[in-house]
């Protein structure tokens, strides 16, 4: 048999073409879904709100009201620098691996205890849980550390744990402290927090002031720990020197290494001194040979003592030339006043001639006398050159051992600097005042907070509520889509391939929706109910069907108030109709009319021990007549298959205009697939929103694989508030019961 449909026509508002049922589903994953839900379901949405709301304010009214106090802290004090001691007293950096290791400081295990020693906190209830007579803190148990941005909780504290206090009482300490720096400056916040606003802000401060005072004695510390080692390592360097100055010394006197008062060695300043006086004894030697080859030319070349006055200045020679001069003039004046041959002319001339022997005899005297000096400067050059060969034989043996010498004396010249600057760092030290300067100072000393910083109650209550709205839309959100069942006649198309005939209402009092198209016949639920059967006779307009069957997937869906509500609305328009009992397992026909003893029906029927005249039962509000089951038989399935089935089917097809037959759910049995192979058309109710997706498709494909002619669907049941809010008004019946078209019925 053949699945009818519903003809698509443009304007049929049962007529869903594909492209505009997924424009629809994918609308319904987005906001417009979303916002649905959160109409459909506000009254979970309502509820989540209020009572975490409620169960916020309860607990801030009821909780123990915090302070917090806060001091700040700027690190990197200005520095004196009259003295330096460098890195080993050096300041603070500023940059946020420095700021963010004095945070650890100030949060460190000693600190809390100092500040726990000097307050007394170990004797102070709100510390100590056995004076307070409780097992648990309450800022533990509200554990503040995720409140107020605590950097390390309790159980996260890594530091080891000292032999002191308990380690349960600096760890509550710890979590109540909270230290963060201020944007990019290097101001700390130390805050603390406690039941008592004086507490507080006493305890920040203390925690503020010894973070100082740990930071002196840590100097402090670190003075006296170089200043030791200093003095110890000058010790060791001071005795380097002296070794290394004996050694040089000794090496020295091995190899007569003496050095003048420049620091020249005596052998090279006598190299020195030779080399001078060998210079000036060639010089003088070049000057006595020259001065002699000069007197020698000019004495054998005949010259006058003019010319050798010239060259040699010597005194008789410069007595003889003038004498000379004298003779010269005289000769001159004779010879013009008395002539040659006169006798003061010849006496004149013979004096001349005695003169002239006198200056030959003076100049081969000084010849030898300089002959004499040329040998003896050459005698001398000599002797220096011989003590100057000596002289650099000792120069070269000394220059080798001056190698040694010079790497003794770098050596002790590296230990005696060493030594220098590490006793100028030990006096620096001594002297430095700035080991006795923290690096950080209070800037800002922590007061009293006038108000609690926990619970901030409209923080606590509207973050509760936000969250409560949050919490309750996604709560209405899973719940909605853990709603396997159909909403809509598009969801149906879409899944089935078959058309939805109606959408069915639920009505206030399920016990007489049998009877409402009977008494409100222009209420919203009889017309879904003509809308359903137009709905089948329109699913064969050649051939409207006579025999039609009403099933579903499980049990509870509305099958039986919906055959029976067809039947006599069928029967209220003047036709004849009959409603047969088709679930032999449970029937459930007679029970709707309100009849509790059924003596013979159908199954006697089919058996053969009554006849359907004297089994058939008429309705006292209709002329309905209905066809109903006694007792539940042995072989349902059996009688089912019968010729006797078959046959009565086709009696009861002639004698009446609509034959409508109440069968079993599909999934739980199969009679009802062998029961639709008699009838013209199957309607297939499903509980709208309830039924599962899954039994709905399994129970169709089980009656098309059995060979049912199904005419449609019909979604029974119906929230129609919801079923508008959910955006399906457009759909099958939706306008019709929505708020549109409501004046029209009179429910």
């Amino acid at each position: 048999m053949t699945v009818h449909r519903l003809p698509r026509r443009e304007n049929d508002v049962n007529s869903f073409p594909a492209d505009e049922t997924k424009t629809q589903v994918e609308q319904d994953i987005g906001i417009g879904r979303i916002l649905r839900v959160v109409n459909a379901r506000r009254m979970t949405i309502a509820g989540c709100v209020a009572f975490i709301t409620a169960m916020a304010a309860l607990y801030v009214f009821q909780a123990t009201p915090i302070y917090s106090a806060t001091a700040q802290l700027m690190l990197g004090t200005p520095k004196n620098k009259v003295l330096d001691a460098e890195a080993i007293l050096s300041g603070l950096g500023t940059d946020p691996v420095m700021i963010e290791n004095q945070i650890q400081v100030i949060r460190s295990w000693a600190v809390a205890e100092r500040v726990i020693k000097r307050l007394n906190l170990d004797k102070d209830p709100e510390f100590n849980d056995r004076l307070a007579g409780r097992e648990g803190g309450l800022l533990s148990a509200l554990n503040l550390g995720a409140w107020f941005g605590s950097e390390a909780p309790a159980k996260q504290i890594a530091q080891e744990q000292p032999k002191g206090y308990p380690a349960p009482l600096v760890q509550e300490f710890l979590q109540r402290l909270s230290v963060n720096s201020m944007g990019r400056s290097t101001v700390l916040r130390v805050s603390y927090s406690s039941v008592s606003p004086d507490k507080a802000a006493r305890i920040a401060n203390a925690v503020a002031d010894q973070y100082i005072v740990d930071q002196l004695e840590t100097k402090f510390d670190a003075a006296k720990r170089t200043t030791a080692w200093l003095s110890e390592r000058l010790g060791e360097l001071a005795e380097q020197v002296r070794v290394a100055e004996v050694a040089v010394e000794q090496y020295k006197a091995e190899n007569g290494l003496t050095d003048t008062k420049d620091g020249q060695g005596l052998v090279g300043a006598q190299m020195s001194n030779l080399n001078a006086e060998v210079i000036i004894a060639k010089t003088k030697l070049a000057e006595a040979e020259a001065q002699y080859r000069q007197i020698a030319t000019l004495a054998s070349s005949g010259r006058n003592a003019d010319a050798v006055g010239q060259v040699i200045a010597s005194p008789i020679i410069t007595a003889l030339r003038t004498q000379q001069a004298d003779l010269i003039r005289k000769e001159a004046d004779a010879r013009s006043r008395y002539g040659e041959r006169h006798p003061a002319m010849i006496a004149l001339i013979d004096e001349k001639r005695q003169l002239n022997i006198k200056v030959d005899e003076e100049v081969r005297r000084i010849l030898a006398s300089q002959q004499n000096e040329v040998s003896v400067a050459r005698a001398r050059l000599s002797s220096l050159e011989r003590s100057l060969q000596e002289i650099q034989g000792s120069a070269d043996s000394q220059s080798k051992a001056r190698v040694g010498l010079r790497e003794l004396e770098r050596q002790a010249e590296s230990n005696r600097t060493l030594y220098n600057n590490f006793l100028a760092r030990f006096k620096s030290i001594e002297d430095q005042e700035q080991i006795q300067t923290p690096d950080a100072r209070v800037i800002a000393a922590a007061t009293s907070p006038l108000s609690p910083s926990f619970p901030n109650k409209t923080l606590i209550i509207g973050g509760a509520g936000a969250f409560s709205l949050f919490l309750g839309v996604v709560l209405a959100v899973m719940l909605d889509s853990l709603d396997a069942g159909f909403r809509s006649a598009a969801d149906v198309e879409k899944a089935l391939g078959l058309s939805n005939l109606a959408v069915v209402p639920t009505v206030p009092n399920v016990k007489t929706v049998q009877d409402r198209v009977v008494t409100k016949p222009l209420s919203a639920y009889t017309e879904a109910i003509r809308t359903l059967y137009a709905g089948v006779q329109l699913s064969d307009v050649d051939k409207p069907p006579k025999v039609i069957l009403v099933s579903s997937s499980v049990p509870n869906e509305g099958k039986t108030s919906t055959s029976l509500a067809i039947a006599r609305l069928v029967a209220l328009g003047g036709h004849r109709v009959v409603l047969v009992d088709g679930d032999l397992r449970h029937p459930s026909v007679a029970k709707a009319f309100g009849v509790k003893n059924v003596p013979k029906g159908l199954v006697e029927v089919l058996a053969g021990r009554a006849e359907l005249p004297s089994v058939m039962m008429r309705d006292t509000m209709t002329s309905l007549e209905y066809l109903p089951i006694s007792s539940p038989p042995a072989n349902p399935s059996d009688l089912i298959t019968s010729d006797a089935m078959r046959r009565l089917i086709d009696v009861l097809r002639q004698h009446y205009d609509l034959v409508v037959v109440d069968a079993a759910p599909v999934i739980p049995v199969s009679d009802t697939r062998l029961l639709s192979r008699l009838v013209d058309k199957v309607v297939y109710v499903i509980h709208w929103d309830k039924t599962p997706r899954e039994a709905v498709q399994s129970g169709i494909k089980m009656l098309q694989d059995g060979g049912a002619d199904i005419a449609g669907t019909i979604l029974n049941q119906t929230d129609l508030r919801r079923h508008a809010i959910y955006g399906y008004g457009y759909g099958y019946g939706g306008y019709t019961y929505g708020n549109y078209y409501g004046k029209y019925y009179t429910d």
